[in-house]
């Protein structure tokens, strides 16, 4: 418990920066981790970040993001997991809200 409260003081000084340059973003979110076989469950924490590049293509965007586990998925044995990725990202606008597929 005590990993995922820090977890999510972590988590909330993340999503703050970034705010004051528009083109560049950062953000974060938890990820629960499942393994097969009835194996308990773990959670992760997802730092991201990004850039739009509207002079390029409008709405147009990439991202890179890195998931680590906090509390562990066990099966047998302790299961640490850690990705990186990197996404292109397109940003369809609706009122107010948009939809943000992302390829990667």
């Amino acid at each position: 418990m005590k990993k995922i409260t820090k977890s999510l003081g972590a988590l909330a000084l993340v999503a703050t920066m970034g705010m004051a340059q528009p083109s560049f973003y950062a953000g974060g979110g938890l990820a629960f981790e499942s393994l097969p076989d009835g194996a308990d469950n773990g959670v992760g924490i997802v730092l991201r970040g990004g850039a739009t590049l509207d002079s390029i293509l409008k709405n147009f965007g990439v991202e890179a993001e890195l998931t680590k586990s906090v509390a562990d998925p066990k099966m047998g044995t302790d299961l640490n997991v850690l990705t990186l990725a990197s996404y292109a990202v397109y940003n369809i606008k609706i009122k107010r809200f948009y939809v943000k597929p992302r390829f990667g």
